[in-house]
């Protein structure tokens, strides 16, 4: 069994790029997803949390990742329990890109510039280094 999660929404905010009290850079945003509720009528907006490892990807999400852009990803499910101040064991769920995963990949929409979208990248598994020959 693979662990594997695509979306196709829009970033809730620009993408920041953050580092871990170890001194680890990582980038963390959030990316709506719509889905059309046919017994409501009406379209539902899901939230997904996501944390990028990937300098390459980072960097590029940081660079063109703006406030609405529509972006294409795949990464890992993952889910995190911790304990809130009134003592109460809460799980939540998270997506990650990964240095090292064997697929790391984002799509970003057409930029305004009308350069076109960007070449989603594959990471090459346990290099960190991206695949540029791989057709898409």
């Amino acid at each position: 069994m693979h662990n594997k999660i695509i979306l196709l929404g829009r970033l809730g905010s620009d993408v920041e790029a953050k580092e871990s009290g170890a001194g680890t850079k990582y980038w963390r945003f959030s990316i709506a997803t719509n889905e059309w509720i046919k017994s409501k009528g009406e379209e539902e907006t899901t939230w997904h949390s996501v944390t990028c490892f990937n300098d390459y990807v980072g960097g590029m999400l940081e660079d063109k990742g703006k406030k609405g852009t529509l972006v294409y990803l795949e990464g890992k499910q993952t889910y995190n329990t911790y304990t809130n101040k009134e003592g109460q064991e809460v799980k939540t769920g998270g997506v990650v890109l990964d240095k090292f995963g064997s697929v790391c990949k984002v799509m970003i929409e057409k930029s305004s510039s009308g350069s076109g979208y960007v070449k989603p990248q594959v990471a090459k598994p346990g290099s960190g280094e991206f695949d540029d020959d791989i057709p898409f």
